[in-house]
């Protein structure tokens, strides 16, 4: 049965007027967190999960900060869950392939899903939500302490039910989600499209009580491809060079070439010729941006028209700035092509000079351009989370903060697939107990009207059914533009029955 969905249209002014003075009241304490956290050393233990109490850099100190005062007004209420979100809070550079925006624009979608859930227009649900913010460490070294201080948040009183977002697809992560899966805790994972994140360490079935929101690097691959198909300005049998990264420890990287070449493999309406053999680095060797750079040259010799690159963003910059001086720029025409990890270039110097005669286009997770392009893409209530002018809105929670890389959008829909979890429970069972096995056991049921497309269905192994992928383009000064909507099939859903 599908409930009502919780929206943030219209709101009385008592309630926007509550809003905006909480949010004054916890700007007025910012500044006093981000000196103490720059002043004093921290000699005291790590912490690995807190209610925003704990600021674990001064990047996240604002949004801690609103988090920790709703949650206040949270536990306040007496009836309420919590559902944790896992990230890599600190990110440090040339370690972490995410910049600390990211991590900023993480934390303030989960907190927006958490808005939306706790002041809805009318009936207040009967059980509110407490987000706490889970800390994996940087290159997830800390899964293990994460894991564990959100396990013993689930018998205790902040009755945890969920964990949400889970950072990036490295074999970490899995090892996070095994053992949070073993403890029989709900899953939802964000921004993360390695096709085996979903499946168990130790065979192919999928993970129990997990799901995720994104797209996964086969449909991803497949969404591509069907751009590709109706490209205009690349040959009729175009010659591809498929650019794998070979760090074993990176799903991402791993599953997406392999999804790449059995897509352009079983492609009917494009004669592809893939290079053999391809080109191939390692990122977890050092210098990979500067080795990739050295070798674009590898491309006039293969007289490739279209290169993949299944590798991050971070490593494609350095491949790019090398492809700008090939030297076969002026007698040929080049498309390179990628994943949603090319968002977090985003106004990033990418290569310089005006004789690239090259044309950068990945698939994303999410655009927002896509709400005023093809508006039936995701829901609109949700939507209006992200664009409106209510008190808790996003524009007004974070004004400035910007969308583009679609880290926001994904983590609010994995914290607000959660809270779909709990409505159905509660609505089907009024004066339920909610546990989290209950809502693991739900997740799979869902439809979900989510700001990043709809989730009209999850498959077996627990990936949204067809879900909509956006194709973006990505100039030499990281500026993003807006191609055309695509999905695993080539069309997405619109809506989902009921």
């Amino acid at each position: 049965m599908t409930h009502a969905t919780p929206g943030m249209r219209r709101y009385h002014w008592w309630q926007a007027h509550r809003g905006l003075a909480i949010i004054a009241a916890v700007i007025a304490v910012v500044a006093v967190s981000v000196a103490a956290y720059v002043v004093w050393p921290r000699t005291e233990p790590p912490v690995h999960i807190t209610d925003g109490s704990h600021v674990f850099s001064a990047d996240l100190a604002r949004v801690e900060a609103l988090i920790s005062a709703e949650n206040s007004q949270v536990r306040a209420s007496g009836h309420y869950v919590s559902i944790a979100f896992v990230d890599i809070m600190a990110p440090r550079k040339n370690i972490d392939p995410v910049p600390p925006d990211s991590i900023r624009h993480d934390l303030e979608g989960a907190y927006l899903a958490q808005m939306a859930w706790n002041h809805p227009i009318g009936k207040q649900p009967a059980t509110l939500v407490q987000l706490l913010l889970a800390d994996e460490g940087s290159a997830e070294a800390n899964w293990l302490e994460a894991a564990h201080a959100i396990e013993e948040k689930v018998d205790s009183p902040d009755h945890l039910v969920a964990a949400a977002g889970l950072g990036i697809s490295v074999e970490n992560t899995r090892k996070l989600i095994k053992e949070l899966s073993d403890h029989n805790i709900a899953i939802v994972a964000g921004a993360i499209t390695g096709d085996s994140m979903t499946k168990t360490l130790d065979g192919d079935t999928p993970v129990p009580g997990m799901v995720r929101v994104a797209q996964t690097n086969t449909d991803e691959a497949s969404a591509a491809v069907k751009y590709l198909d109706n490209d205009k300005t690349i040959p009729e049998s175009p010659t591809v060079l498929l650019v794998q990264d070979q760090n074993e420890g990176d799903d991402f990287a791993k599953t997406l070439g392999t999804a790449f070449a059995r897509s352009i493999q079983n492609d009917s309406a494009r004669q592809y010729k893939l290079t053999s053999p391809g080109m191939f680095y390692n990122s977890r060797l050092s210098g990979a941006g500067e080795v990739l750079k050295a070798s674009a040259e590898r491309v006039c010799e293969t007289r490739a028209d279209v290169v993949y690159f299944a590798g991050r963003g971070n490593d494609l910059q350095g491949f790019l700035a090398g492809l700008a001086t090939r030297s076969c720029a002026g007698e040929r025409a080049l498309t390179v092509v990628g994943a949603p990890d090319i968002a977090r270039q985003t106004n990033t110097q990418l290569w310089v000079g005006q004789d690239a005669n090259m044309t950068v286009i990945f698939t994303g997770l999410v655009s927002a351009e896509m709400w005023t392009k093809d508006k039936p893409a995701a829901s609109g209530a949700i939507i209006d989370r992200f664009t409106g002018t209510c008190a808790y809105c996003f524009p007004t929670l974070f004004p400035g903060e910007r969308l583009d890389d679609g880290t926001a959008v994904l983590s609010h829909d994995a914290v607000w697939t959660v809270e779909r979890a709990i409505l159905e429970l509660s609505g089907a069972n009024p004066g339920i107990s909610l546990s989290a096995g209950m809502v693991a056991q739900q997740l799979n049921q869902l439809k979900v009207p989510g700001a990043s497309g709809w989730i009209c269905a999850f498959d077996t192994n627990h990936n949204p059914v067809n879900k909509a992928i956006p194709v973006m383009s990505i100039d030499q000064n990281g500026h993003l533009t807006y191609k055309a909507l695509s999905s695993a099939t080539g069309v997405p859903p619109t809506a989902c029955g009921s």
